[in-house]
């Protein structure tokens, strides 16, 4: 057999792979849902009609690492995080709001941790599992902020230093510790198992 016949012969085994039992099944990339149009033997976008050729396609798919859907789009992520209420709120305060030397957010501004927002996790992890570790960081005006403090289930009151895990179903409250002096900060915390940031939390004081 010629090249030419083996390149065919390749060519074709890749358009019966790829189109086989597809359908009307769309493939969604990062530029665009795309689906296989028998009449041209072409892959077509079909936001703007853009065309790519099975193997281009094939190419592009497994650089990619996409999976199939019937139209809902990428794959799920293996790990999903909500919250209950969906925000901690915000830590704005005034002298003589601190507990402690410590400030912690609610709906209505900075708050004495009794008082302060805890909300719930509900996680779910595909393949098992049910908790997640969590990071706290911090910008700050300077000399704004002397320390991040958290405490789970409305326990112990902690000095954040390093990523914790927390549960499904447990709580948290997140606060801030200021310094003697006047200024704006946030307090970012993340879902270190897979890096995506649940909130950013806003907050200033006057001391």
């Amino acid at each position: 057999m010629g090249a030419k016949d083996t390149m065919q012969t390749f060519f074709m085994g890749m358009a019966g792979q790829m189109t086989s039992g597809y359908g009307a099944r769309t493939i969604s990339t990062p530029m665009g849902p795309f689906k296989w149009d028998d009449n041209i033997n072409m892959w077509v976008n079909t936001n703007n009609g853009m065309v790519m050729s099975n193997i281009s396609f094939q190419d592009q798919f497994a650089m990619i690492d996409y999976g199939t859907s019937d139209g809902s789009g990428l794959q799920a992520d293996p790990v999903t995080v909500s919250i209950s209420p969906s925000s901690w709120g915000n830590y704005n305060g005034a002298p003589g709001i601190f507990d402690g030397n410590s400030s912690w957010p609610s709906a209505s501004g900075a708050v004495r941790k009794g008082t302060a927002t805890a909300v719930t996790f509900r996680i779910g992890i595909v393949g098992g599992g049910s908790s997640i570790r969590l990071s706290l960081s911090a910008t700050v005006a300077s000399g704004a902020l002397q320390n991040i403090v958290y405490a789970i289930n409305n326990g112990t009151t902690i000095n954040y230093s390093t990523p914790f895990t927390i549960s499904d179903g447990q709580t948290l409250k997140v606060g801030v510790i200021p310094n003697e002096a006047s200024g704006a900060s946030s307090i970012i915390v993340t879902n270190t198992t897979n890096g995506s940031v649940i909130e950013q939390i806003l907050g200033s004081f006057t001391l």
